[in-house]
């Protein structure tokens, strides 16, 4: 009786946020979970253990864009474009490369969006919102257009989500809204213009914690967000003029669910399904997969909500388990002079000016050291660099396996980590300096050191480290 050869496992798809082209990239950005995922993605093509995609794209329809532009008086389009080149032209510069980075404009993915929101909208429970307004300014007011304080701890917030705990902003539970552009608290409700809204309950929320708490489990954060997460809605659709408008709902799609419907699209066209036909026909293909991939999502803990519950929720109504995350790659923010790196608070290294400081694999370290995967953390140009030793040809040594025995396993998604991995850099090199002051009493601790410097000097090659 024969046994049919094993399934290969199919790839590994990371994921990261898309940049909001807002403003160009700074350290915090690079040093978050772009460089995090780019040294991952390096690693397990390093060691050929699976193949490996890593996607991403741009943040179009934020309100951001519009509102940023405003107060430059500048032209929108012309604003967002000069801005997408030079984020783009940021990631090439630090090394960070993307094997899918979709244009979320085409006309073949706006087609594909028609297609998934009509699809959508059949499955989760939609309800009329109003559309609020300022009375001043007229402004419609919604995420970047509105602010004021979180109802559950205080800390300031737009209405999207609280990066102090994570949990969704609603204009009903959010203390003291104002408008974003002027500051007035006098608002108005719309009478002729309407969005829509998800009404997310216990049982939805129960669903998708029992399948991802597991996940979040040693990650405060996110750990927080789910025991804290309760009953509330979730805009659809807002009433604003700006943003990309699909068939089959009311106003402009909140740009987090087109940012899920960005990710989804990338993933089916790595693992070569048809984006072209409808939904339905793409949601059994994708599940008929006979090596699905596995999706990793990388992001900043701002964005936890998001990726820890409003994706896995979605790819849960709309019947896609291959969806939902594998692991949860949740960083923290990088300070600078012990306060947060924001452009908006001029407390900032932009990732174009830093280029001018050192060589490309000098400072990818210095961010690589600096990064605050567990905890917030500031940067640093304090790291080593490597020994700069040639790679000898020579068996793999004892010492060398070791390093190889660590490593291997941070190629599991969710067992990798920067810190981690410079570890093994900072061990490496200082067992082999060992080595060499013990030369004298054993002449075969060179070979030795050699191997272990060949190797470490391979590495940081590879991954474009210092």
């Amino acid at each position: 009786m024969s046994s049919s050869a094993p399934t290969r496992p199919g790839p590994l798809v990371v994921v990261t946020p898309p940049p909001t082209p807002n403003g160009r990239l700074h350290i915090g950005h690079v040093a978050g979970p772009y460089l995090r995922a780019d040294l991952y993605t390096r690693l397990v093509r390093h060691l050929g253990e699976r193949e490996v995609h890593h996607v991403s794209h741009i943040d179009t329809y934020q309100s951001y864009v519009p509102k940023k532009a405003r107060q430059l008086g500048r032209d929108v389009d012309e604003f967002m474009a000069e801005i997408r080149a030079g984020i783009k032209s940021d990631f090439t510069s630090f090394g960070i490369d993307h094997d899918l980075f979709i244009d979320n404009e085409a006309p073949e993915y706006l087609r594909f969006l028609d297609s998934a929101v009509e699809y959508l909208v059949d499955r989760v429970p939609v309800v009329d919102a109003p559309a609020r307004f300022c009375a001043d300014c007229r402004t419609p007011l919604f995420e970047a257009n509105l602010r004021g304080n979180c109802g559950r701890c205080l800390h300031d917030a737009f209405q999207n989500v609280c990066e102090n705990c994570c949990v969704p902003q609603e204009y009903t539970t959010m203390v003291g809204p104002v408008c974003g552009t002027c500051g007035s608290a006098e608002h108005t409700v719309s009478t002729e213009r309407a969005g829509q809204s998800l009404a997310i309950g216990a049982e939805d929320i129960a669903r998708i914690a029992a399948l991802m708490s597991p996940k979040a489990a040693g990650h405060r954060r996110l750990e927080s967000l789910f025991r804290n997460l309760a009953p509330h809605s979730l805009g659809l659709s807002f009433a604003t003029d700006y943003g990309v408008f699909p068939k089959g709902i009311e106003a402009a799609l909140n740009p987090w669910i087109e940012i899920y419907f960005g990710h989804l699209y990338s993933v089916l066209r790595i693992t070569g399904i048809d984006t072209g036909q409808e939904f339905a026909d793409i949601v059994a293909e994708f599940n008929a997969l006979e090596a699905p991939p596995t999706v990793v999502d990388f992001f900043g803990v701002d964005n936890s909500y998001y990726y820890a519950f409003l994706f896995p929720y979605l790819s849960d109504r709309l019947g896609l388990p291959g969806m939902v995350p594998e692991a949860l790659q949740a960083g923290y923010f990088m300070l600078l002079n012990d306060s947060k790196v924001s452009s908006s608070r001029n407390n900032a290294i932009w990732a174009a000016d830093l280029l001018a400081e050192g060589d490309l694999a000098a400072l990818r370290t210095h961010l690589a050291a600096s990064c605050p995967e567990y905890a917030e953390k500031n940067y640093t140009t304090t790291h080593p660099r490597s020994p700069g030793v040639a790679a000898p040809a020579a068996p793999v040594s004892g010492a060398v396996q070791v390093l190889l025995d660590r490593l291997v396993p941070l190629t599991a998604p969710d067992r990798f980590g920067v810190d981690e991995l410079l570890n093994v850099f900072d061990k490496g090199r200082l067992y082999s300096a060992h080595l060499r002051e013990s030369a004298a009493s054993r002449p075969e601790a060179v070979a030795e050191a050699d191997a272990i410097d060949g190797f470490l000097t391979t590495l940081a090659d590879r991954l474009l480290l210092g």
